[in-house]
């Protein structure tokens, strides 16, 4: 009796009555990179060795951020992003703004770069919507191979993070603080707005187009269970049900 029992269990497990993970990871929010390759824009800092971190008073590198709007409210715990291969940390950042360039600042959220005087003058910063305080470092940020030369990157935030879609804009910075290999974001083929900051030309520069990430939610509840899984169950509990009558028989 006991083997029977095991068996109409297992098969209970197999068919999903229950469920040791009651949690599916969902896409709330993506805008899809734009074909195989990289493509896309410089999003890099380059790290020197008398000047390292992120900051301002390197080369002619480049911060990006991204403006989108939401059709709905999203609640995501994990950020990815895509573009070029890259070495060395991420700062990322995600804040909210009432139109397109506004609220451009260097990152404050999950990064670390140091306030230049003049865009905090001209362009006043945003409370950062991340909880976690940032810089990622490689062993924190996943990256993983896409196909040719576009390579995807995530991070997982501590806790949750819920976007309302009645917010105007919302704007997320990615920006790569480089050795060798700079950060090249992947361009989509979504409707959005960009704006980047050049270090050599102090100065923003706003331009039409959207940059490549996605938003998940790894703790949303699982998928209802298809209408043949309830069937079986219902079929596996009466078998069940039969065998105790025979017992007390």
């Amino acid at each position: 009796m006991k083997s029977t029992s095991r068996i109409i269990v297992a098969a209970a497990m197999a068919a999903g009555l229950f469920s040791l993970d009651s949690y599916a990871s969902v896409v709330v929010y993506t805008q899809p990179a734009t074909g195989t390759g990289a493509g896309g824009v410089t999003s890099a800092i380059l790290n020197l060795a008398t000047d390292p971190g992120f900051n301002w008073t390197t080369d002619t590198d480049q911060e990006m951020w991204n403006y989108f709007s939401l059709p709905a409210d999203v609640t995501f715990n994990r950020i990815t992003w895509y573009g070029s291969q890259a070495d060395a940390n991420f700062a990322v950042d995600l804040v909210s703004a009432t139109c397109i360039s506004c609220n451009a600042s260097p990152v404050g959220g999950g990064g670390t770069f140091s306030n230049n005087p003049f865009i905090v003058n001209n362009h006043l910063n945003s409370t950062p919507l991340l909880p976690n305080p940032g810089p990622f470092t490689q062993g924190q940020v996943h990256e993983t191979l896409v196909s040719g030369s576009l390579y995807s990157y995530y991070i997982d935030l501590i806790s949750s993070v819920t976007l309302d879609h009645t917010q105007p804009y919302f704007a997320i910075s990615i920006v790569n603080n480089y050795t060798q290999n700079k950060f090249n974001w992947a361009s989509s083929n979504a409707s959005g707005s960009y704006v980047k900051y050049n270090i050599g030309q102090a100065m923003f520069l706003a331009g039409a187009g959207s940059m490549a990430f996605t938003l998940t939610n790894t703790n949303a509840s699982a998928v209802p269970l298809p209408a043949s899984a309830w069937l079986l169950g219902s079929g596996l509990l009466y078998l069940f049900g039969m065998q105790r009558k025979s017992r007390k028989a």
